[in-house]
């Protein structure tokens, strides 16, 4: 099966806004996790991606076409890795702090990239190699005082495998968006995750009733705005630019999380930490810099 997509379309003119909402939008979402704390990991990464999978089944119905059977298989395999990535990652916070399990995760562009450039022949530019080593400083830099350890846990092998199943998500999502609409491929791969996802949940015993009414208003906040709104904007960028640009962009999570968490939790934004951001920024900027000549 050959996996190379085709050239990338010319971007639309929303193209940066879309990117914009979408960064603002994940960022909401360890606030989310952090909020219903009470309920098992597991059981939050089936409403996150279950919520949206409700609501675009209509849409699913009226406008979707049938797949064909190369692209439906693509989806499928999109949204398996989704599904391992939301239960590794989330599960990591039960035994690493959120500073170690995030740098963790954060080398994923890395492996995206790597990725990119071996299975789908993308080409990779010094720039996108020298953004993301700033990039990840940055994210260092910002999550460096909640390090309790740089010893191999539990948590950080697991925040690790989440890193490695992104790979799965955005390669495979990146060909079938050439050729699938948003909505369907959302669809697909949103409710694959949640079945295995929902699997999962039944097979460790975990419940999904019997928690607070704020506990299900952040699931549902967690599941529109960071989901719905967040990674469905990265998604639909996958069809205008390389799966590599499209990850490491996803890094400016740490910058909106640290200033929500200074706005809501009254979580300190030192100068270290807003040192970290300026090198999030500059990063993701040099990364960018040449895209418009491949």
């Amino acid at each position: 099966m050959n996996l190379t997509p085709q050239k990338a379309k010319k971007r639309p003119a929303v193209f940066p806004f879309v990117l914009l909402v979408g960064a603002i939008s994940i960022s909401f979402a360890s606030i989310f996790i952090k909020l219903c704390g009470e309920v098992p990991s597991l059981v939050i990464a089936t409403f996150r991606t279950g919520v949206v999978s409700i609501f675009l089944f209509p849409f699913f119905v009226v406008k979707g076409k049938k797949f064909p059977k190369k692209f439906l298989l693509l989806s499928l395999l999109s949204g398996l890795g989704l599904a391992f990535h939301f239960g590794f990652w989330i599960s990591s916070l039960k035994y690493t702090t959120v500073a170690s399990s995030l740098f963790v995760l954060s080398v994923y562009p890395f492996l995206v990239g790597a990725a990119s450039h071996f299975i789908l022949k993308e080409k990779l530019t010094a720039s996108f190699t020298i953004g993301s080593l700033i990039t990840l400083a940055g994210v260092g830099i910002i999550f460096s005082l909640g390090f309790s350890s740089f010893s191999l846990t539990l948590g950080n092998l697991l925040s690790f495998l989440g890193a490695v199943s992104l790979v799965v998500y955005f390669i495979p999502g990146r060909v079938a968006r050439k050729k699938i609409a948003i909505i369907p491929f959302l669809f697909v791969v949103y409710s694959t995750a949640t079945v295995f996802l929902l699997g999962a949940s039944f097979a460790f015993g975990s419940r999904f009733t019997g928690y607070s009414t704020k506990s299900y208003l952040y699931l549902i906040l967690l599941a529109v705005v960071s989901q719905g709104l967040g990674h469905s904007s990265f998604n639909w960028a996958l069809r205008y630019i390389k799966a590599a640009l499209v990850s490491i962009t996803t890094l400016a999570e740490p910058i909106g999380a640290s200033i929500l968490a200074w706005l809501i939790f009254k979580e300190s934004l030192s100068p270290t930490k807003i040192l970290g951001v300026s090198l999030v920024i500059f990063g993701i900027l040099v990364a960018w810099r040449k895209e418009k000549e491949d």
